[in-house]
């Protein structure tokens, strides 16, 4: 029975360390696996090898997954798709155009401005749809 209260107290103060203590998770998990060897009655010269063996089979195990998540994080990233997904998001929850807009191509407003100052240099450019400006008197 001890052992299962040691075990759920540990879980407990891990929680509480990083939840609302803000501490590094890494560091909570190493303060609160040597009270839990302590609470089960682990000799102390076999705590730090413990426990760096149950880091070590941790991290090997969840290298691949995490390596993998770095890669497809970098390509969502690159693609725009991440922008995208952020935007949709954002628009489905209620915000306004300003938030569509932000995902809007920047170099489209560039060409526009260009189409925009060649039709007033040239108004053939657009079939004279476009007002010509009238020059202010100085």
């Amino acid at each position: 029975m001890w052992s299962l209260f040691s075990v759920l107290l540990a879980v407990g103060l891990l929680t509480i360390m990083i939840a609302w203590g803000k501490v590094q998770p890494l560091l909570a998990f190493v303060v609160v696996a040597m009270l839990a060897a302590l609470m089960l009655g682990m000799p102390l010269a076999k705590i730090p090898g413990a426990i760096e063996k149950g880091i070590g089979d941790l991290l090997g195990s969840l290298t691949v997954v995490i390596c993998l998540g770095a890669v497809f994080g970098k390509l969502i990233a690159d693609s725009g798709a991440a922008r995208r997904i952020a935007i949709s998001g954002a628009c489905g929850h209620g915000q306004d155009a300003a938030v569509r807009d932000a995902g809007r191509d920047s170099n489209a407003d560039h060409r526009r401005a260009a189409v925009r100052h060649d039709a007033e240099a040239d108004p053939r450019a657009t079939g004279g749809n476009l007002p010509q400006r009238t020059q202010a008197a100085t």
